[in-house]
């Protein structure tokens, strides 16, 4: 055979062979870009699978809260209502005791009557709230106390503020007295208050409240006195004190030696010794005020 013969036979050769060759590794390399893209396409898809299943579980799980949060809401809203409507109640409450003028009506300046008057209504003058538990009352005056006969060793009286507020208000506070003397000695002893030439000649009553303290004891019997500038006492002695707040009212006309009611210099609270039991005790007071009807 002839070189040139052997020479075609092997180009023929050589080409059949990387043709083959060149085949083979296009179907090697289509098969696994096939593998990879499967793979990918797969892994994608299981991932976005379960992702999606991941957010919607933690949407599920967020629909309670979702609902919770809607009947906070709600609630909110029907609280709101219902304190809106306690808050119509209680100024309708507080217009009734004369504390704040009527809704349909303008309050009345500060000062009148004669004195400082944070709570005032055309038919009501607080003299003392005790709210501000600080020694001033309502009208701008002094309080304090006394004992007739400082030389009585055993008689002693001491006032303070308590939580205890004769309307329920919790931020309230009462007048608190503490005492002790010999009921065998006639004394008395007191507290007073200063009303700074109030003027209460269009006023007919006063009113107050009492309560006695039942762990330590309190007198049954009290007397109230007023005085006008003048300093002449007018007194009246009110009963039936128990442990639980009671309101007295007093009319003015009791008090019948008071010869100037536009100018009021002071209040006192008595308590006369003599036969008085228990020796020692508590005794709250609580809102005086004037009052037109």
């Amino acid at each position: 055979m002839s070189k040139s013969k052997i020479a075609v036979i092997c180009l023929i050769a050589w080409i059949t062979i990387a043709a083959a060759f060149s085949q083979d590794y296009q179907n090697g390399y289509n098969d696994a870009w096939g593998d990879r893209k499967n793979h990918f396409l797969y892994t994608f898809n299981k991932d976005y699978h379960e992702g999606y299943l991941a957010a919607r579980k933690e949407i599920e799980q967020m629909k309670p809260v979702a609902d919770t949060l809607r009947q906070a809401k709600y609630e909110a809203g029907q609280t709101m209502d219902q304190m809106m409507v306690m808050l119509m109640e209680a100024r309708k409450e507080l217009e009734k005791r004369g504390w704040i003028a009527p809704s349909n009506q303008p309050a009345p300046p500060a000062g009148a009557g004669g004195g400082f008057s944070p709570f005032l209504s055309p038919s009501f003058l607080v003299a003392a709230d005790f709210n501000s538990s600080e020694k001033q009352n309502n009208l701008g005056g002094d309080y304090g106390i006394w004992v007739s006969n400082p030389s009585d060793s055993r008689a002693w009286i001491s006032f303070s503020f308590a939580r205890d507020d004769a309307f329920g208000d919790p931020s309230g506070h009462a007048l608190q007295l503490d005492y002790g003397f010999d009921s065998a000695t006639e004394n008395q002893i007191g507290f007073w208050m200063k009303l700074n030439g109030v003027n209460v000649t269009s006023h007919k009553w006063l009113s107050f409240y009492v309560k006695g303290d039942l762990k330590t004891g309190y007198p049954k019997s009290i007397r109230i006195v007023l005085k006008d500038q003048s300093g002449q006492p007018a007194s009246f002695s009110v009963s039936g004190i128990t442990d639980q707040w009671k309101k007295f009212t007093v009319p003015l006309s009791a008090f019948s030696d008071v010869k100037d009611w536009s100018s009021l210099g002071e209040l006192d609270i008595v308590v006369d010794t003599k036969g008085t039991k228990p020796e020692s005790g508590r005794i709250f007071l609580d809102h005086f005020s004037f009052s037109k009807e």
